[in-house]
């Protein structure tokens, strides 16, 4: 039996300054609702958020990561988004990639 488990991740670099996504973020419930901070970094500046949310179609939670780095005008973001649910499960329909 395989341990891996059911996860998917995006990487995206935004026009828009730190400060705005960072904002973005922390508004939106699923995305930061168990862990939000901005680190004590200097630039490049980096945070750090935590969030979980249910879906139905799995009965299944799911977490996910958000790791946001200060890239001068820019703002990369990068989304780790986790099912807990083994490989071997038949899948999660598409959950963990719908959340990220």
């Amino acid at each position: 039996m395989s341990s891996r488990v059911l996860a998917h991740g995006i990487r995206a670099i935004f026009p828009v300054g730190f400060d705005s996504v960072i904002n973005v973020i922390k508004d939106y419930d699923p995305a930061s609702n168990i862990y939000f901070t901005v680190l004590s970094t200097s630039p490049p500046r980096v945070t750090v958020a935590f969030g979980q949310k249910l879906f139905f179609r799995i009965g299944h939670y799911l977490a996910c990561m958000t790791l946001v780095i200060e890239r001068g005008s820019e703002t990369e973001v990068r989304i780790i988004a986790h099912s807990g649910l083994q490989f071997s499960a038949f899948s999660d329909y598409g959950a963990s990639a719908d959340y990220a």
